[in-house]
């Protein structure tokens, strides 16, 4: 069931094998996208100190989580090891208020430099993520126009509510492990599979569990 995809997930990860989760709903929970919550606010208001300690805290900053709370609540022009994260901050936010939010979110997809303070094996997710973020950015934008503040506050909000949203599909061409249920299986599309979780104790509502037996295999 999708309630064992955490534990599935941190095993992947533990290996450092990429994995996609069919059918997950976690796409508001994602520290990435909180991230880039974030950083759509701190464009649309550099000077809400929220926002910025988001920004701070997050990975277009270039600052290690341990120079982020000494720097909390202090004026960021000042400080040379934050010159490169404010230049980044300043052209984004350029480019969002000329073009919308969606289209800032789309430039980091084409200069993903910051993806490496991720894991390898996360950061097929994490660029999912920014597509589904910066689609769903322009899906606000193509109804209520390109205000950068009005699609910092719409996404802002479903992180803040943790809304159900599916996370991304992987693309045909990536290549990782596909997770998904018995039930959402269509047949035969895989070449390999490993059904995982037999062990299973039975249902505490009363119905049968499947069992692997090894000394069953004639069955």
């Amino acid at each position: 069931t999708r309630s064992d995809y955490p534990l599935l997930e941190e095993a992947f990860g533990t290996r450092g094998i990429p994995a996609s989760f069919s059918a997950a709903v976690g796409f508001f929970t994602r520290g990435e996208v909180r991230d880039l919550g974030h950083l759509l606010g701190t464009l649309a208001d550099p000077r809400d100190p929220l926002e910025e300690g988001g920004f701070l805290a997050g990975p277009f900053s270039g600052l290690p989580l341990g120079e982020v709370l000494p720097r909390l609540g202090k004026d960021p022009a000042g400080d040379p090891t934050l010159a490169p994260g404010l230049e980044v901050r300043r052209r984004l936010r350029h480019h969002a208020l000329l073009e919308g939010g969606a289209a800032a979110l789309e430039t980091l997809r084409r200069d993903p430099s910051w993806l490496g303070i991720h894991p390898p094996e996360a950061r097929r997710r994490v660029l999912g993520n920014l597509r589904a973020a910066a689609d769903l950015a322009g899906t606000y934008e193509e109804t209520f126009g390109p205000g950068l503040p009005g699609t910092a506050a719409y996404l802002g909000g479903a992180l803040s509510r943790e809304l159900p949203q599916p996370e991304p599909e992987l693309l045909e061409e990536e290549d990782a492990v596909r997770v998904l249920t018995v039930h959402a299986a269509k047949g035969l599309e895989f070449p390999v599979v490993a059904l995982v979780r037999l062990e299973k104790a039975p249902d505490p509502r009363g119905r049968e569990a499947v069992r692997w037996q090894p000394q069953d295999r004639q069955q």
